[in-house]
């Protein structure tokens, strides 16, 4: 939940932070193309995001230690952890500053993604929870001592790479959509 309200949050601030500062014509007079400003900004949503999963993973390392197991696996936590979460908390990274690259302004924005993650919650509760609509899952797979996560991590990097495709689609009309000037409308 936490990755899900910096996400939501952060996205708003670098989006619309140059419009809140007054800096948006003389930026937006620059000769770069749009996607020299969607893609850092994207960028820097996710290694935020990854960031919190990295201390999230040292300080899970150090209540191990505290608690008297030595025998901390960090290939374990990279490849079960990390890695995976890391593709879902990007995959809401995308969807965040492509809602805010569409929305109005920031806090239309922040909205429309609480709006998205309650009908999230609601749908799976309901029993829509199918791993291809559902943004960005990639199911859950069991994990075990004795054969770590079985077929089921196969089944997830290809969802995964499902929803990358989906995640480039929404960067690309990000990009196409990404307001310059002082043009408001969405036209």
């Amino acid at each position: 939940l936490i990755s899900i309200i910096i996400a939501i949050y952060y996205s708003g601030e670098v989006v619309w932070r140059e419009r809140e500062r007054k800096m948006h014509e003389i930026v937006d007079a620059t000769a770069l193309p749009n996607w020299a400003f969607v893609v850092p900004k994207t960028i820097g949503v996710i290694l935020v995001l990854v960031s919190t999963l990295a201390v999230g993973a040292v300080v899970a390392i150090v209540i191990q230690l505290a608690r008297g197991y030595t025998d901390i696996s960090i290939g374990e936590y990279i490849v079960w952890f990390l890695v995976p979460v890391g593709f879902n908390v990007a995959f809401l990274a995308v969807l965040a500053v492509f809602v805010q690259a569409l929305s109005p302004n920031k806090y239309a924005g922040w909205g429309i993604m609480v709006v998205y993650l309650v009908v999230s919650i609601v749908m799976e509760s309901v029993g829509f929870e199918h791993n291809l609509y559902d943004y960005g899952s990639a199911g859950d797979g069991p994990l075990s001592d004795m054969n770590g996560s079985g077929g089921f991590m196969v089944r997830g990097w290809w969802l995964r790479l499902y929803w990358t495709g989906f995640a480039i689609v929404l960067l690309v009309l990000a990009h196409l959509l990404w307001r310059r000037g002082t043009e408001q409308r969405l036209k």
